[in-house]
């Protein structure tokens, strides 16, 4: 709240009074009255050669612990200020404290603190005595007096306070002006809150009890409080939470892994300076990955190939945060490069093999967050053969004939019998086989096989073949591979055979 001090328009005198003339007597009811002597709020006589100046006194009090409203029983601090004219050697101001109540105040023991321009001078248990330097003057923060309010305070009892002064043997009192929420002793019970622990998982809602909380009020009821959340993560303070019982429930979404301070606040509707404050952790944990492998078809020394994919419980997801690695199963290993694509994550790497055929590659790949998942991939290394590519039938079984005298009876068609002079060898286009493309050779051995084949090999599935003259032509329906057997040559008469492992196409 807002203070106001009434200027002074001239200097006082206020001199040290080592027995305050009201200190330790006030049972309860309005401030006493000032002693004779023609005392008034302004400064009065009390038999002395003229009255002192104008002074005045402000204060606020809260309870002493955490601030607010003040209850039977509890600490009140009541902070005062004073505006003055300047102060000669030795001066001195006394406040005493007390509360309309019904009986016996019950005060305990009254401590003091001094302002930056005073000291302590001396205490009772409802008093307190500052001193000033020689020469001090203008506005000062006085200091402050706590004490505890009387368990049997009347409901609203007001705190009052005054300032007892003498000087020059004229002895005056001033009320002080106080405000702020322990300014009266609360009738309403205080509201007691205890805070949930609170798990979650970053992009993902939760939703669910924060807090319980109680009345000592016996007509209390949950409906008379409202209550506010401040999640912790930078997002919109003071939302409103849901009072369900006697419990205090709300709904977020974390938007990365950590440790929060949630804050709720709750307060009474028919008395706003009722409320509770509590303040606790929120573990935010990171959200799950899960990873997937693949079986991956592909030609030897490869880049960015995506070997396995991943996708992450956390709906918005940074690229950024993510990191991977993949052991090549061959006894080497390398960083793995992470892609967005489409509702997943690719995870890619470059690698060349000294030898082809299959290959287990394992993948690892990690959150900044701490969320880890692995994945189990399998590899088929393939090799091109040089000048053209080997054709197979259609209608053959896995095991096949590429090359050979024999080829066509050994390569039967869906579409017709093959042309006894093609041998399983095209060489136009001279280029990695395509499903859906056609190709052409010439009969014989005269399209130029070549020398040695790879060990897994790439090889056309054909399902029509024509020979119109000296040009030999057919179609693309398949692209396999096949697990070449020893004993292949480029004479016709040197059969290559083999074994389909793996479809490329379609």
């Amino acid at each position: 709240m807002k203070r106001v001090i009434i200027p002074l328009l001239s200097a006082i005198s206020i001199a040290f009074l080592s027995s305050p003339v009201f200190a330790d007597t006030t049972q309860g009811g309005p401030p006493p009255p000032p002693p004779p002597g023609g005392g008034t709020g302004q400064g009065g006589g009390g038999g002395g050669t003229g009255p002192p100046g104008p002074i005045a006194f402000a204060g606020s009090c809260q309870r002493a612990e955490i601030g607010g409203p003040v209850f039977p029983g509890q600490s009140d601090s009541c902070g005062i200020q004073m505006q003055y004219g300047t102060l000669r050697p030795g001066s001195s101001v006394t406040l005493v404290v007390s509360v309309n109540t019904s009986g016996n105040p019950g005060f305990g023991q009254t401590s003091c603190g001094a302002g930056p321009s005073d000291t302590v001078q001396g205490s009772g248990s409802r008093s307190c005595s500052f001193a000033f330097p020689n020469g001090a003057s203008g506005f000062t923060n006085l200091g402050t007096l706590t004490f505890v309010a009387p368990s049997n305070a009347a409901p609203y009892g007001q705190v009052h306070m005054v300032a007892q002064v003498l000087d020059q043997n004229q002895a005056f009192i001033l009320g002080v002006s106080l405000d702020g929420p322990g300014s009266f002793i609360s009738p309403d019970p205080p509201v007691t809150m205890t805070l949930d622990s609170l798990s979650a998982t970053e992009g993902q809602s939760f939703s669910g009890t924060l807090a319980s909380f109680s009345d000592a009020d016996a007509y209390g009821q949950p409906g008379m409080y409202f209550a506010t959340i401040d999640w912790g993560d930078g997002s919109p303070n003071a939302l409103p939470a849901t009072i369900s019982g006697w419990s205090v429930t709300g709904s977020h979404t974390y938007s990365e892994e950590g440790t929060y301070t949630v804050t709720i606040t709750l307060r009474d509707s028919d008395t706003p300076y009722n409320y509770a404050i509590a303040s606790g952790s929120a573990t935010v944990a990171d959200a799950a990955l899960n990873a997937t492998g693949r079986t991956v078809n592909t030609t030897n020394g490869f880049s960015d190939l995506a070997v396995a994919g991943f996708t992450d419980a956390n709906p918005n997801p940074s690229l950024a945060d993510f990191s991977g690695s993949i052991d090549w199963g061959d006894n080497s290993s390398s960083s793995a490069g992470i892609a967005l694509s489409g509702d997943h994550f690719d995870v890619a790497g470059s690698h060349s093999y000294a030898d082809l055929g299959a290959h287990t590659v394992s993948v690892h790949v990690c959150d900044v967050g701490g969320s880890c998942a692995d994945a189990t991939s399998q590899l088929l290394v393939y090799g091109l053969s040089t000048g053209g590519n080997f054709v197979i039938g259609d209608a053959t079984s896995t095991a096949a004939t590429f090359w050979g005298a024999n080829w066509s009876a050994s390569n039967p068609l869906g579409g017709g019998t093959a042309p006894a002079a093609f041998k399983g060898f095209a060489n136009n286009p001279n280029a990695a086989p395509a499903c859906g493309a056609g190709w052409s050779t010439t009969p014989g051995n005269s399209a130029g096989a070549p020398a040695t084949v790879p060990t897994y090999m790439a090889v056309v599935v054909a399902s029509s073949i024509t020979q119109d003259g000296p040009r030999i032509s057919g179609d693309s329906a398949r692209v396999v591979i096949v697990k070449t057997d020893p004993g292949y040559g480029p004479d016709p008469a040197q059969a290559g055979t083999g074994t389909v492992v793996a479809v490329l196409c379609p």
